[in-house]
This record gives structure tokens, C-alpha cells and sequence, in this order.
């Protein structure tokens, strides 16, 4: 059952985050909503003393995310402040450590009591490719930058050349667990296509 009170006091936290975020940078409430006018969500100077003051209940998705990118810093951290608060309070059964907190937004982790993760969720896959990609590209830029004699010694360049090949299956593979859940593999560079 849903603690009472719980969607004002996660508004509360998200608003002193935006507070103390706006006050680390020196930035006037102005300053800000005329920040959150160039992303492209205006939210009226007035919107933020009352947010902040609790005057004001809820906060939206979408002036949580416009409100980071007006503040610069991922919005992760206006909900679960990791290396501020010891715990955030992200759900209405109660605070929980706030890096285990944001290691749920981000997908990275289970965070509700018998809420079982996939094998690999679409996040892990994602960082999963990115990684490898750049593995797959870091090793074909060691083997387009051998020097002549570093081609001819035959135990170095196979080494390098296995290297390769293990990275580009791994891409492989990965690739293919994100179609085997349905998910559309990012664009490859050309060089590994």
C-alpha cells in the first residue's frame, strides 16, 4: 500500500536537488526558466520558488528532464542525488540506499522486493555494444598501425588478429541477443559493417 504523502515528499526531494543544483551554478530562478525557454519547455520564473518552496506538489517527467538539461545534470540525479542523500525514496514502500536508487533508473538493477530483472535488459545491451564497438575499432586501429616489422613478426599479428576476431564475435553475439528480444541493434560505423 502506497505510503500517504509519498508523491509530495519525492516532489520535495526532486525540488531541493533543483534548488541546491541552481545555487551550486549561481543561477537566479530567471536564469533558469530562461534556460528551460532554450530547451524548449518554458516553465514560468515563478514555477521554480514555488516548486522549491513546496507550494507546489508535483513535478512532471518532462520538467524533470527540461529542468536538468537547464541545470546540467543528468536527471538521474535530481531523483536519486548519489553522493548527496544516503537514501532516496523513489517509490512509495520507502527510502532505499540512493546509488541502488539510480542503479534502477538507469536499469542496471533490481530495486523492488520480487521485481526479477531479464537476463539482460535492454540497457545492459546497449552499454554491452557500445563497449564492444569501441573494442572492435580500438583493435583494428592497432592492426592498420603496425609498422612493417610489427607485420612480419607472425605471433604478434595473429595475436592482434584473434583479439579482433573475438571482439567482432562478440558483437555478433550481442547483437543478436538484442534481436532474439526484440529489440533493433544500433547503426554500425561503415569500418565494422
Amino acid at each position: 500500500m502506497a505510503q500517504e504523502g509519498w508523491q509530495a515528499r519525492i516532489t520535495a526531494s526532486i525540488a531541493h536537488q533543483i534548488w541546491r543544483r541552481r545555487k551550486e551554478l549561481g543561477l537566479s530562478a530567471q536564469q533558469v526558466s530562461d534556460r528551460c525557454d532554450l530547451v524548449g519547455l518554458p516553465i514560468p520564473r515563478p514555477v521554480l520558488p514555488n516548486l522549491e518552496n513546496g507550494r507546489r506538489e508535483s513535478v512532471s517527467v518532462a520538467e524533470v528532464l527540461v529542468l536538468a538539461q537547464a541545470l546540467e545534470v543528468p536527471p538521474v540525479l535530481l531523483v536519486a542525488p548519489v553522493g548527496i542523500t544516503e537514501t532516496a525514496e523513489i517509490l512509495p514502500n520507502g527510502p532505499r540506499a540512493t546509488w541502488d536508487a539510480a542503479k534502477w533508473i538507469t536499469g542496471e538493477d533490481k530495486y523492488a522486493d520480487g521485481w526479477i530483472p531479464r537476463p539482460y535488459t535492454a540497457m545492459d545491451l546497449w552499454r554491452r555494444h557500445e563497449d564492444t564497438e569501441r573494442a572492435c575499432e580500438h583493435a583494428a586501429r592497432q592492426l592498420a598501425t603496425l609498422t612493417p616489422g610489427e607485420e612480419r613478426d607472425a605471433t604478434l599479428f595473429a595475436a592482434l588478429r584473434s583479439n579482433q576476431d573475438a571482439h567482432v564475435s562478440m558483437l555478433r553475439t550481442v547483437r543478436r541477443l538484442m534481436r532474439d528480444q526484440e529489440l533493433t541493434p544500433p547503426h554500425l560505423p561503415a569500418a565494422l559493417t
